[in-house]
C-alpha cells in the first residue's frame, strides 16, 4: 500500500504544470560571508544548478571559494517567488585546501524581465583539511542570458 500511495504521488507531481521561471544562462554577483563573487544558475525545468566562484580578503592571503550546487524549488508562496533548498560541494582554495558539503535553503525572486535577486544562508560540513562545521550565507542577482 505504501509504495502504491508513493508512486500516485510522484506522478501527481510529475505532471503537475511548470512554474514561472527564468530561462537561459544567469549571470551576476553575490556577496555575503564568507566571500563575494560571480554567481551563475541554469533552471532545469522547476529545479535548477547553481556554481559561484567568490573570494575573500579577510585572511591574510586571501582565499577564493567554489561552489555548486543542485536545488529544489517550491513554487508554494507564488510563482515569481519560490524557495528552495539544496546540495553541493565547495572547494576553498588558500593557505590551506578545504574541501566539504553544503545545503542552502533560500529564497529568490523571479522578475518578469531576465533579472532574479536572492538571499540564502547555507550551512556547511568541511571534510578537509579538518572536520568542521560552518554557516555561510549571502545574497545577490543575476541576469538571464536566453
Amino acid at each position: 500500500m505504501k509504495r502504491f500511495i508513493l508512486t500516485i504521488v510522484c506522478v501527481v507531481a510529475l505532471t503537475l504544470p511548470s512554474f514561472a521561471q527564468q530561462d537561459g544562462l544567469g549571470i551576476g554577483l553575490v556577496f555575503g560571508y564568507p566571500s563575494t563573487g560571480i554567481s551563475a544558475k541554469v533552471f532545469t525545468g522547476s529545479n535548477a544548478f547553481d556554481a559561484a566562484a567568490t573570494w575573500s580578503l579577510d585572511d591574510e592571503n586571501g582565499y577564493l571559494l567554489a561552489w555548486a550546487d543542485y536545488l529544489a524549488h517550491n513554487y508554494s508562496l507564488s510563482s515569481s517567488l519560490p524557495w528552495y533548498v539544496g546540495i553541493g560541494g565547495f572547494i576553498g582554495l588558500g593557505n590551506t585546501l578545504g574541501i566539504g558539503a553544503r545545503v542552502p535553503v533560500g529564497i529568490t525572486y523571479l522578475f518578469d524581465g531576465p533579472f532574479d535577486i536572492f538571499v540564502e544562508i547555507a550551512p556547511r560540513l568541511e571534510v578537509l583539511p579538518d572536520l568542521d562545521f560552518g554557516i555561510g550565507g549571502g545574497f545577490g542577482f543575476r541576469y538571464y542570458i536566453r
